[in-house]
């Protein structure tokens, strides 16, 4: 008996709790995420320890993926992007196109969020080339608006809109609902810049209606933080506190803290309007200390320098300088030329004030030169805005190309698909035809062979070559037939439950005397469990059988033949047959599943091999979903791997 049979048996009672708590954290992570996102990074980061446990590349990636979607939610784009790029290495090896397709999506929101619209161009690229293959609807709708999002950017409104307006479309047509908040609140931002705040407030509302029945905290904090901005526009200033109150509340339970020190900097500004400068101190102090624990220098340089103009207004002028020299030395540091340029203007007007006007026209100088570069930088913006503009148009010119090929292809295909059909048919009508002469043929053989004693030794042999030539050929129709059949769709029966130990050892038990006539011994090594799945019963059953007969016909007289089954660390069930055969080259294992392949390696007894029946279980395997996996080399045997797929599991994936 192979060890390593023993070996799989042994571990497959183990793990079977940790899976289950795995299912457990991903169905509490959808509970989590949106309401309260530090506790989805806990959950995230036990799924990740307890699936690299299982040694599930799968669900490592998964986790790692969620975890830098929370990170991108805090506001902690580095982690974020780190997180996701380790995920899309985890998709890779196990070449996962569709968690391809996501990874890279939400990369691109990182991106997006970061504010580097070229490398969020080239992941939405790369999610749209993994997603033509995965042809995933949700996925296309949130491309859509990321596309949309990168022309926002450049304030191409117009196609910004456009793209916006067809992921709607896909949103209700899906009923994905999370998508469409994000494009009625993109839209809105678009009617906010081109200042019509009627439409803008309309595509809030509708954004917030959705937020409020999802009961997503998050999205309801960032739309009252749209809204507030939006009521500040228009001078509305009570309405803008109102909502600005609104999402701090929501941003504090969530415990997201930059958009929180945002929002206190933003409230500080409001006041600042109204004219309550006391109040104003408060909120960006508020937001100062956030800003210092999170050790973010851009937010702490732009609030130091909303602070400094705040004390000048309540005559702390020394408090006031210092504050914008701080402001100053961050900006410098980070390249913040519009702080920068507000500070030296601010440092300019109060030392004229204090008429020290040296020092003050040093402060109009460093004004002038930054309003310089700040020029220079918005006419880099503007090339970096046609590049990107340009990159997008081409990769809509060459989806709407490949889109074009793919339809004459799809042409194509209908073309061969009614050629194969009649070729199908002529060949059932054939093979009809001609299986019941061949049956009778045999019949008549068997019959006079059992009357042999009639026969002289030259009937006898010609009856006898008679006999298996007939066996032969009804054995290719049957064959013929059976591929046919399948290439046709014409699959009997529905997914039923399969028991795979039972069907195993029942067709071993089946094909035990023709294993027997070489002296060939079948030892099978299974759990003490059956193992069920739903698939075609017939298919599997015909796939087991092809691999079992072919190994007997391989393998050497008076030699063994090893089977196993279990249940794959992804869960799935498994059957490998193993036989001491002469193996497989490599030109053999390339064209073993063809139809009427001939193969170096003939059959050990003089069997009838006419090369259809590993084309039949390749088939049957296309159509069922199994994978086959064949370790061999020369002249030494032959191991194929039988990994099965679940057709209710499958369902529950497409799902979720």
């Amino acid at each position: 008996m192979n060890q390593s049979f023993y070996n799989i048996v042994k571990e497959l009672n183990q793990g079977v709790d940790e899976k289950k708590k795995l299912e457990e954290l991903k169905e509490a992570l959808k509970n989590t995420i949106h309401n309260d996102v530090n506790s989805a990074l806990s959950i995230c980061s036990d799924g990740i320890d307890l699936a690299s446990y299982l040694q599930s590349k799968t669900d490592i990636a998964y986790f790692k993926l969620i975890k830098g979607v929370c990170s991108s939610l805090l506001s902690q784009n580095d982690t974020a992007e780190e997180l996701i790029l380790e995920a899309i290495q985890n998709y890779e090896e196990i070449r996962d196109v569709r968690g391809l397709a996501s990874s890279w999506l939400n990369l691109s929101m990182v991106y997006i969020n970061c504010k580097d619209f070229k490398k969020a161009l080239n992941c939405c690229m790369k999610s749209s080339k993994y997603n033509s293959i995965a042809g995933n609807l949700s996925i296309k709708g949130t491309l859509l608006n990321n596309f949309g999002a990168i022309y926002f950017s450049i304030e191409d409104y117009k196609k910004a809109l456009k793209y916006f307006l067809e992921s709607v479309k896909v949103s209700k047509e899906l009923n994905d609902t999370g998508n469409l908040e994000r494009c009625f609140a993109n839209i809105g931002l678009i009617y906010k810049n081109l200042k019509d705040y009627k439409n803008a407030l309309k595509y809030y509302d509708l954004a917030l209606e959705i937020a409020e029945e999802l009961n997503d905290g998050l999205k309801k904090a960032n739309i009252y933080q749209n809204l507030s901005d939006l009521y500040y526009s228009t001078n509305e200033l009570v309405r803008s506190l109102e909502f600005c109150d609104k999402s701090i509340a929501l941003y504090e339970n969530l415990g997201n803290k930059a958009r929180l020190a945002s929002n206190y900097l933003f409230k500080g500004k409001i006041y600042n309007r109204t004219g309550n400068t006391y109040e104003a101190l408060t909120q960006c102090n508020l937001s100062l200390l956030i800003w210092d624990k999170l050790k973010d220098e851009n937010g702490i340089s732009e609030t130091k320098c909303l602070l400094a103009e705040l004390y000048f207004k309540s005559g702390n002028i020394d408090k006031a300088v210092n504050l914008a020299y701080d402001s100053i030395l961050l900006a410098q540091r980070n390249n913040l030329k519009n702080i920068l340029f507000t500070n030296f203007e601010f440092l300019s007007n109060v030392f004229s004030q204090k008429k020290d006007f040296e020092i003050a026209f040093s402060y109009k100088q460093k004004q002038f030169e930054m309003y310089k570069e700040i020029h220079d930088k918005e006419v880099d913006k503007i090339t970096n805005n046609l590049i990107i503009q340009f990159e997008v148009e081409k990769f809509d010119y060459e989806t709407k190309k490949l889109k074009e090929e793919k339809n004459n292809l799809t042409l194509l295909n209908e073309k061969l698909e009614k050629l194969n059909s009649e070729k199908n048919e002529f060949i059932g009508i054939l093979a009809h035809d001609l299986r019941n002469p061949l049956g009778a043929i045999f019949s008549l053989s068997e019959l006079y062979l059992d009357g042999s004693e009639n026969l002289n030794e030259e009937q006898t042999e010609i009856m006898q070559e008679i006999k298996i030539s007939s066996e032969k050929m009804l054995a290719l129709i049957s064959n013929l037939l059976n591929l046919n059949a399948i290439e046709s769709g014409q699959l009997e029966g529905k997914p039923a439950v399969v028991n795979l130990t039972e069907l195993t050892s029942r067709l071993i038990k089946e094909n035990i005397n023709s294993a027997s006539q070489k002296g060939i011994s079948i030892s099978i090594s299974k759990p003490d469990y059956d193992i069920k799945f739903t698939s075609y019963k017939i298919a599997v059953e015909q796939i087991i059988t092809n691999v079992l007969t072919n190994a007997i016909k391989y393998t050497f007289p008076n030699k063994n033949i090893f089977v196993g089954i279990y249940l794959s660390k992804e869960d799935e069930p498994v059957c490998e047959i193993m036989d001491e055969g002469p193996g497989f080259t490599e030109k053999d294992k390339e064209m073993m599943f063809q139809k009427f392949a001939k193969l170096s390696a003939r059959p050990t007894a003089g069997e009838n091999s006419v090369g259809l029946g590993l084309s039949i279980v390749k088939k049957l395997a296309d159509v069922t979903g199994a994978k086959i996996h064949i370790e061999s080399s020369e002249g030494k045997g032959a191991k194929f791997i039988i990994i099965f797929k679940d057709f209710k599991q499958m369902e529950a994936q497409e799902n979720s």
